[in-house]
């Protein structure tokens, strides 16, 4: 739904299934990539656990989680772009995505 949404609104985004796919997916494009928007609860590998390895080889990779917890952020948010609550609405995603790509330098064109 998020690749959706965002597409939709001039983004170019990728979606993975699950951790160890998303590292897969970050790896291979990783140049192509200016933000990582996951859930921290997901299938065969949690989010947290996704970035850490994403973030031994990229450290840099600027990181947007979101979750229906908020106990679930993980303690070194402040590394993170940002924190969604779920459920959240277009607006606020748009909102959170904008703020971490100016934060990074490369700000989207969003119509």
């Amino acid at each position: 739904m998020l690749e959706s949404v965002l597409t939709r609104h001039g983004y170019s985004a990728m979606t993975a299934t699950g951790g160890h796919e998303g590292i897969e997916l970050y790896f291979r494009n990783q140049e192509g990539i200016s933000l990582v928007i996951t859930d921290i609860t997901m299938p065969d590998l949690d989010g947290v656990a996704m970035v850490e390895q994403i973030r031994s080889l990229f450290p840099d990779v600027c990181v947007l989680f979101m979750s229906g917890r908020a106990d679930t952020l993980p303690q070194w948010a402040g590394q993170t772009c940002g924190f969604l609550m779920k459920p959240f609405r277009a607006a606020k995603l748009f909102d959170a995505v904008k703020i971490c790509l100016d934060a990074e330098g490369t700000a989207a064109t969003n119509d």
